[in-house]
């Protein structure tokens, strides 16, 4: 949800008075058996989803049926669960998050994830460019987005001004729809930080992944869960930092690091025995295909009329060029 605003714009020497379109944030209370629980900044669509999904990711419901009853008006969730000591219960842990956040998480309780899900690379590749063309986030610039995802289709998409936010929605609609996580990915725009790590690992959520970076602790989660965590996810390009087991890469060619492909023609002619049109690389290895060719050619061209003059000195001086190393002159 998004609010025009009034707003002075400056651009080089020009300043024009117009409108701009911001998104909306205001604050949720949530009261668990009477007793306040927390209050967070959250986008005010999908309020129910969101207090079904936090509460549930923070571990003070383990499903739906412990809700005995859920009313929200306006800015305060009030919730009544079967289990009435668990927020007093619950440590307090202050995490990083968009804006701030706060976690009841215990890291050395986590569960491990429970799923057999592989996933083909280019199927991330479409989750990700799928929650990229968000209209929200291209008007306001505001938001984040987080999808949640089967193998067959997309289930749920969120947009928030907190990634945990987005993501402890599409959560809550998965419960409330009684999706089973252990079959489906999260695909989201903003950094995986470790919140999202122990959220994605309560949920039971296999696999993540995001245009952006992740940190060193998310990562240490992910590797301790079984959580699969995917990074810089642009184009036909990711960086899979746990679990690659996860991700299934049947036209992809494991290059060694540090190693370019046009320093190694045996990599490039594995590449080119899988489908040189269809590989991710097609285009590096198109331009040194043509790279190759026009220096045979010139040095062809050069061949005959150094035969011409007979000049074989030349020649000799012309064949380390075969190699590549010295440049025409």
């Amino acid at each position: 949800m998004k609010k025009e605003i009034n707003c002075t714009k400056l651009n080089g020497e020009r300043i024009t008075e117009s409108k701009d379109k911001v998104v909306i944030e205001e604050p949720l209370s949530i009261f668990v058996n009477g007793r306040h629980f927390v209050t967070t900044m959250i986008s005010p669509q999908m309020k129910k989803e969101f207090v079904i999904g936090h509460l549930f990711s923070e571990g003070i419901i383990r499903d739906v049926e412990e809700l005995e009853s859920l009313q929200i008006e306006e800015s305060i969730a009030n919730v009544i669960i079967s289990s009435p000591l668990k927020v007093l219960t619950a440590r307090k842990l202050i995490v990083s998050g968009c804006g701030g956040g706060t976690s009841f998480l215990d890291e050395s309780k986590l569960p491990e994830v429970s799923s057999d899900l592989k996933i083909d690379a280019y199927e991330v590749f479409e989750a990700v460019k799928s929650i990229s063309g968000s209209d929200l986030h291209r008007i306001t610039g505001g938001v984040h987005v987080v999808g949640l995802f089967d193998k067959e289709s997309r289930i749920c998409i969120s947009e928030d001004i907190g990634r945990h936010n987005a993501l402890d929605k599409v959560i809550g609609y998965g419960l409330t729809e009684n999706i089973d996580f252990e079959d489906t990915f999260v695909a989201c725009t903003g950094r995986i930080s470790s919140e999202m790590a122990l959220k994605c690992s309560v949920a039971n959520i296999p696999v993540v992944a995001s245009r952006g970076a992740t940190t060193s602790l998310a990562i240490e989660i992910a590797e301790k869960t079984g959580l699969c965590i995917i990074g810089f996810v642009r184009g036909e390009r990711m960086n899979v930092y746990t679990n690659r087991g996860r991700i299934i890469t049947p036209n992809f060619v494991q290059i060694p690091p540090h190693r370019p492909i046009s320093s190694s023609r045996g990599h490039a002619v594995r590449i080119r025995k899988q489908g040189l049109l269809d590989h991710p690389y097609r285009k590096n290895l198109l331009s040194l295909a043509f790279y190759r060719s026009l220096r045979h050619l010139c040095f062809s061209i050069r061949l005959r009329s150094c035969r011409k003059e007979k000049r074989f000195s030349a020649v000799l001086k012309a064949r380390p060029f075969l190699s590549g190393t010295p440049p025409l002159r």
